[in-house]
């Protein structure tokens, strides 16, 4: 259950930040993976 509150937390993280990056002029893409990665991370790191 923690897992897939995990993977849900990541999809709405990952959508909004996408979002923000595509109006802002960023790499959306770029920004959307390293915000992945970042949270890959910390669920690493939690077990």
């Amino acid at each position: 259950m923690k897992h897939f509150l995990f993977l849900i937390l990541a999809i709405l993280v990952i959508a909004s930040t996408y979002d923000y990056a595509r109006s802002s002029g960023h790499y959306p893409l770029v920004v959307a993976v390293g915000v992945l990665a970042t949270l890959h991370l910390v669920m690493k790191s939690i077990k």
